[in-house]
């Protein structure tokens, strides 16, 4: 944890109008925003320091391949007491937002989440991530297992998308060859829209 006077050192160096906001106290990070352009995140404790790191080169790298904004790290300390990234101005979007979108703003809701996974899950190889980040990935998808349990699932609650999933893995075995042949990849574990920022409908 950094201290009460380096805290607002790092404040009073990114804030003209020294307009700063204690807007979260997130799983790990105590979170300031910086006259709405710069966001400071703290962690708490010692082991949240290795996740910022991990983070915060995640963030810049992706941000080279992403359409979507990133939240870029501008400044981070050597010791991973404190991170400093650009403020993206956005809502969680919620259930009765959603409730109130035209059809057409909901297939341009679902395109844009489908076009950032896509992105997102090309930005980080398994190799770019266990070679810059000095650790391994927890957990590898066995995509044919996932596949058998899903259709199992399926069968057992007579579930209308049972062929939907019988049609996945069709078309899975159909390009495996091709499949097997891509580096792996990292995927992102918590992905839901209470981890995307929305403004104007837009991811």
């Amino acid at each position: 944890m950094i201290s009460p006077a380096l805290r607002q050192e790092i404040i009073e160096r990114y804030s003209s109008k020294h307009e700063v906001r204690h807007i979260d106290v997130g799983f790990q990070n105590d979170i300031y925003v910086i006259d709405n352009q710069y966001v400071l995140r703290v962690p708490r404790e010692d082991w949240a320091r290795q996740l910022l790191k991990h983070e915060t080169m995640v963030l810049n790298h992706i941000a080279e391949s992403m359409s979507v904004q990133v939240p870029v790290v501008v400044e981070a300390a050597k010791d991973n007491t404190y991170a400093v990234c650009q403020f993206i101005d956005g809502d969680v979007i919620t259930d009765e937002d959603l409730a109130q979108f035209t059809a057409e703003s909901r297939n341009r809701f679902v395109a844009d989440i489908v076009q950032m996974i896509l992105e997102l899950n090309h930005a980080i190889s398994v190799a770019w991530y266990t070679q810059h980040c000095g650790t391994s990935v927890s957990r590898k998808i066995d995509p044919e297992a996932n596949f058998s349990e899903l259709t199992r699932a399926a069968r057992r609650a007579n579930h209308p998308h049972l062929r939907l999933f019988e049609k996945w893995r069709a078309e899975y075995e159909t390009y495996r060859p091709e499949i097997d042949a891509l580096p792996s990849m990292v995927v992102h574990g918590d992905l839901h829209v209470g981890n995307m920022v929305f403004k104007d409908q837009r991811l």
